[in-house]
């Protein structure tokens, strides 16, 4: 049929630490050892299936689904940055980001989704949206963004049109969420946001931080015991400091 004809193949490639690179690991028997070599082999759409263990340093260069078996897989750090082709995702499933590196994960292009991902204990950012642009439909659901400097941080030169936050927490931090105008030069914001059933409890200085926020709306979220800090004079759980522009349409529910 005319459908059949033009729709997209998917190949399945598989990825183990003690696997080899060479080939173009679609045999699961005989897997590439790296998430770098496995990406370099792949087309767009394709799988790439890790198994338990730990992995080196990724950067998600195509379009691609990225699925670890939960917290037994785990990547020493992330970067996103596949060209935008269409509205296909990057879609990172199931796995842990964790290392001794101060930041964990790096968005830096628009249509990802990390969906049960636990990106803990970075000194610095546990996920960092980082475009140095502007950039849209950015979705995290049910997952981990605890013990770090930021949970979720976006950048000051970032510009953000869609983010759904789902089903996660950011607890444990310096700061829950952070999204940061930087100066009056800058002209980017963060709207069409939606952040539901989520927690941001027990961040040192503050659960919620914005400077640059818009058409938002904040739905069944917990705010327990952040901004506690004796040594930080402004301490808060929500702080809502938006600076040099107009905003509108922000809920709190």
């Amino acid at each position: 049929s005319l459908i059949s004809s033009i729709c997209y193949s998917q190949t399945n490639r598989f990825v183990d630490p003690t696997g080899t690179d060479s080939g173009d690991c679609s045999q699961f028997g005989v897997p590439c050892s790296t998430i770098n070599y496995a990406i370099s082999q792949a087309s767009a759409g394709d799988f790439i299936y890790l198994s338990d263990g730990t992995f080196a340093n990724a950067t998600i260069s195509k379009r691609v689904t990225v699925k670890g078996r939960g917290t037994s897989t785990i990547i020493q750090g992330i970067t996103l940055n596949a060209p935008v082709s269409g509205s296909e995702l990057i879609h990172l499933k199931s796995l842990s980001i964790s290392s001794a590196s101060s930041v964990g994960a790096t968005i830096e292009v628009s249509f990802v989704t990390l969906e049960d991902v636990n990106i803990s204990g970075h000194s610095s950012r546990n996920l960092d949206i980082n475009a140095s642009g502007d950039i849209t439909n950015i979705i995290v659901e049910n997952s981990v963004l605890d013990n770090g400097g930021a949970g979720l941080w976006i950048d000051e030169d970032t510009g953000v049109d869609g983010l759904t936050v789902l089903n996660t927490s950011m607890n444990g931090n310096t700061f829950g969420l952070y999204s940061q105008f930087g100066d009056e030069t800058n002209s980017n914001t963060v709207t069409n946001v939606t952040i539901r059933n989520c927690t941001f409890s027990n961040n040192l200085q503050k659960g919620i931080y914005a400077e640059k926020l818009d058409n938002a709306v904040f739905e069944n979220i917990s705010i327990i015991n952040s901004g506690t800090d004796a040594t930080y004079a402004f301490n808060n759980g929500i702080d809502l400091n938006l600076k040099w522009q107009a905003y509108s349409n922000i809920t709190i529910r």
